[in-house]
């Protein structure tokens, strides 16, 4: 074709199958990057979710495993405790089979020293005095004062002394005169209240114990002067012993009873502390 040729523009036809193919080309061109991208998009969430799949696997494994060395340890610590725990039982169990046979000791030497010192003295006072004791009379007489003087008052208005309070005075004189004129063999008591004077005797045989308080009546009459002894109830023969077992036996129960027991405290107190 010659340059002089006339150009010839191209029809609708070859336009549009140009236009096409242009776009198919712009499309292959445009579609081939994001396939691309897509596919490495798609690889690389495949490898990142292997990754944490495998990341969460490898955790779940680690966690167990640590639970798994958690538990076991939590296991050998209760398995410890128990053997440390049944080592203490067995201690404890031979502590305390040591303390009871301890008190047992204690407790049987407690009986022992309680029978010497408290039992022994208790029984051998009842049999001496059920068996071995003298027996012993007691005779009783109730005596009044009458007639004793007032002494002269000084002062009417600080030396007012009644009749009884003189009553009073005279019983006293005559119980400290009695005791120096007859010893102290006998004994006499002086009611405050009523006035009356008690005299008691006691002797091994009825007839003895009446004769000494007869005797007695009579000489309190003599040391009485000028006041005037009245005999409310007279001397009586007794006709039974006195009755000694029983308060004697139980006073001396009660003497060594409480010496036991001040002498166990002395002790308990010393060895408390001797061991601290």
């Amino acid at each position: 074709m010659s340059d002089s040729a006339p150009i010839q523009s191209p029809n609708l036809a070859q336009e549009q199958e140009r236009l096409r193919k242009w776009r198919e080309v712009r499309r292959q061109a445009a579609a081939d990057p994001n396939t691309e991208r897509l596919r490495q998009a798609d690889t690389d969430r495949k490898t990142r979710l292997d990754r944490f799949e495998t990341d969460k696997a490898e955790r779940i494994r680690t966690a167990e495993n640590r639970r798994r060395e958690e538990s076991e340890a939590i296991e050998a610590r209760r398995m410890d405790k128990a053997r440390a725990h049944l080592e203490a039982l067995d201690d404890i169990e031979t502590a305390c089979a040591a303390l009871r046979s301890a008190r047992r000791k204690s407790h049987r030497l407690t009986a022992g020293l309680m029978a010497v010192s408290v039992f022994l003295p208790t029984l051998l006072t009842a049999v001496f005095y059920t068996f071995m004791a003298i027996p012993v009379f007691q005779s009783t007489s109730t005596l009044a004062i009458e007639g004793a003087m007032p002494s002269l008052r000084r002062n009417p208005l600080f030396n007012d002394i009644s009749t009884m309070q003189s009553t009073m005075a005279a019983a006293f004189q005559l119980r400290v005169k009695m005791q120096d004129h007859e010893g102290p063999g006998f004994e006499m008591a002086i009611d405050t209240t009523q006035g009356l004077l008690t005299i008691t005797t006691l002797a091994t045989t009825p007839t003895q114990a009446y004769l000494q308080n007869s005797e007695l009546v009579k000489t309190a009459n003599t040391l009485a002067f000028p006041a005037r002894v009245k005999v409310l109830a007279g001397p009586i023969p007794p006709d039974r012993a006195v009755a000694r077992v029983l308060p004697n036996t139980l006073l001396t129960f009660l003497v060594s009873l409480s010496i036991f027991s001040i002498g166990g405290i002395f002790f308990q107190s010393f060895r408390h502390y001797a061991r601290n």
